[in-house]
């Protein structure tokens, strides 16, 4: 509290000796309780860079551990069942590993257009989503069922985006890696990245 809130507050209570002092006021103004509090301030504030830290290193270490985890399933053990010749196994657990054909993708932004086109020209456009949007201004409702087309011919600020689901992106192009139907540059395209995977269940 600044000395002029002090003066302002001390004047009123002179005038009223009814008014009770408060108690909290009094003690947070006590010279000795603002000194307790302040050391607690700094060790809290040495507590969260502590643990600021910790978190960092335990953030850290899941991300190691998945990466072991990971190479665990898609590289040590369907190397070590292919080597054998077995795609399958059966533990003294009862459980059971099996190899399976996986990938994942990587389509960039600037590849997107490209992408898109492949789908279009290779016929496979109907997985494609297509969102149009544009900004009106109040009381144009009816104007927002024009085609996209349209809206830009008028001057309107529409955008147009496409795009596919990436379970359903996913899929297709599983299933075109299935059926040898990429290309090298294909895949190179799409992002794709195909590797084994050892599934425990």
């Amino acid at each position: 509290m600044s000395e002029e809130n002090t003066m302002q507050l001390d004047e009123f209570l002179a005038i009223d000796e009814n008014i009770d002092i408060d108690e909290s006021y009094q003690e947070k103004q006590d010279p000795e309780f603002q000194k307790i509090k302040l050391a607690e301030v700094g060790e809290l504030c040495e507590a969260a860079e502590k643990q600021q830290i910790l978190v960092q290193e335990l953030s850290q270490k899941l991300k190691d551990e998945e990466a072991k985890l990971r190479e665990l399933l898609e590289i040590k053990i369907p190397e070590t069942l292919e080597s054998v010749g077995l795609k399958e196994l059966k533990l003294t657990s009862g459980k059971k590993i099996s190899i399976v054909d996986e990938l994942a993708f990587n389509i960039s932004e600037k590849n997107k257009p490209n992408c898109m086109k492949w789908l279009r020209d290779n016929d496979f456009d109907s997985i494609i989503k297509n969102v149009v949007s544009a900004q009106f201004a109040k009381g144009e409702d009816s104007k927002a069922l024009q085609v996209y087309r349209e809206l830009l011919a008028k001057g309107f600020n529409a955008t147009h985006k496409e795009d596919v689901h990436w379970q359903t992106m996913k899929a297709f192009l599983k299933e075109q890696c299935r059926n040898n139907a990429l290309s090298t540059s294909d895949k190179e395209l799409f992002g794709v990245y195909e590797f084994k995977l050892a599934k425990i269940k």
